[in-house]
């Protein structure tokens, strides 16, 4: 088992819309001036043998994949920010990728968490993984659950080149705050990845005491990212 740290990186705030249609049925995007998204720059560094000094079992695990081959772990964090009156009811983080020179193509998604957690689960600036490059069970909340059907965050598209993470209010947890995400995927070296973090909500606006209105949004534009191949002479 190793800990690897990511450093702070840039945020972005981006505004939300929503599709509607006008007079002559003509659609377009009308961008609420009210809660935000907040997304990180995203964060990809390859994991090495250097990486598992301390872990003899990951060395050797590392030293019998195809020399051809890599793992990079992939952090995304997004921050909820929402204003007087209003919550967020549920939001979908999508991260999906595809090689460059193939994009019909995806990566292989190695493994990923946040799985299915039923508590809030803030993000903090590392993660720990196994000798086999697995996330483990827990991780990012103080116990991990199996049995609830009341999940906070519920992951979906583990081994395809397309992850994603649900989150949905509950009676207890609120959709408000900093997560992270984590994503390891193998690739050959030679690969060229392009990936994009792409956000959906549904944004709860409090108009009257007994009234509720509904919108479902998106974040405006979505933020993109590549994981270059590593050139060898």
């Amino acid at each position: 088992m190793i800990e690897i740290k990511f450093e702070e990186s840039k945020k972005r705030t981006f505004k939300l819309y929503k599709k509607e249609r006008d007079s002559r049925g003509k659609s377009f995007d009308n961008i609420i001036d009210s809660s935000s998204v907040d997304l990180s720059e995203v964060i990809s560094q390859q994991i090495t043998a250097i990486d598992g000094d301390n872990d003899p079992e990951m060395v050797h695990f590392l030293d019998n994949q195809d020399p051809e081959y890599r793992f990079n772990i992939i952090r995304i964090g997004c921050t909820f920010r929402t204003k007087k009156d209003e919550h967020f009811s549920k939001a979908w983080i999508s991260v999906p990728m595809h090689f460059k020179e193939n994009p019909t193509e995806k990566p292989l998604v190695w493994s990923l968490t946040p799985e299915n957690v039923a508590e809030d689960v803030k993000a903090k600036d590392s993660i720990k993984i196994s000798s086999e490059l697995k996330f483990l069970k827990g991780e990012v909340s103080h116990e991990e659950s199996t049995t609830s059907k009341d999940f906070f965050i519920t992951s979906f598209r583990e081994g395809k080149g397309s992850p994603m993470w649900e989150f949905e209010k509950t009676n207890n947890i609120s959709i408000n705050g900093s997560y992270a995400c984590y994503i390891i995927i193998r690739t050959k070296k030679s690969d060229h990845i392009k990936g994009k973090v792409e956000i959906k909500t549904v944004l709860k606006e409090k108009t009257y005491i007994i009234f509720n209105k509904e919108k479902e949004m998106e974040a405006i534009p979505f933020l993109e990212f590549e994981i270059k191949p590593i050139v060898t002479n």
